[in-house]
């Protein structure tokens, strides 16, 4: 298992740090921090089956990550607003608070050839990557479900890339939508 803890400091908005335009009389504004915490979550869980053909061994490798993020609220600098509100839109004096859920996966199936008869030496024998699986991420927004009317979901779209050394040069994509429409 591993467990990693995060700190970091970013804008307090999506937006650029330091605006100047014809709403600030051509100084620059600029908008505040704030501190982003996070812990991720990722365990490596190992199954080995039997052999099957040419094959000695193979062993399947599932490894989730689960990642949470926490921002706290903060207040935005009304000058800072000012420039960046398009016009007769209501102006946004406060970042609110942010708490986001993030869980991937990764699959892997390798398989161990069989030596030859009578091969007794001690050389590595080379694993072949039969099948790996890597599933998107699917983003869970804590803060925004807790609002009438939505669910949280920040991701509509799961994909699944496929690769084998089987194939060489198999790099296969799959995406699917979630959900039937809008998602939120």
């Amino acid at each position: 298992w591993k467990v990693t803890p995060s700190l970091g400091i970013a804008n307090t908005t999506s937006g650029p740090f330091a605006v100047r335009n014809q709403r600030t009389d051509g100084q620059f504004v600029r908008q505040g921090k704030r501190f982003q915490f996070g812990l991720s979550l990722s365990p490596t869980f190992y199954g080995f089956f039997g052999g099957l053909g040419p094959l000695a061994r193979i062993r399947h490798t599932i490894s989730p990550a689960l990642t949470y993020a926490y921002s706290p609220a903060t207040d935005i600098p009304l000058d800072y607003v000012n420039a960046v509100t398009p016009v007769g839109q209501t102006p946004l004096l406060r970042s609110p608070q942010s708490q986001n859920l993030n869980l991937t996966l990764n699959q892997n199936f390798e398989g161990k050839p069989r030596r030859p008869a009578g091969d007794t030496t001690d050389a590595q024998v080379r694993t072949i990557r039969l099948l790996s699986i890597g599933t998107s991420g699917l983003s869970y927004d804590l803060e925004k479900a807790k609002l009438p009317g939505k669910r949280g979901w920040n991701t509509g779209t799961m994909s699944n890339t496929v690769a084998s050394d089987l194939i060489p040069g198999l790099n296969l994509s799959i995406s699917h939508e979630l959900f039937i429409g809008q998602f939120d």
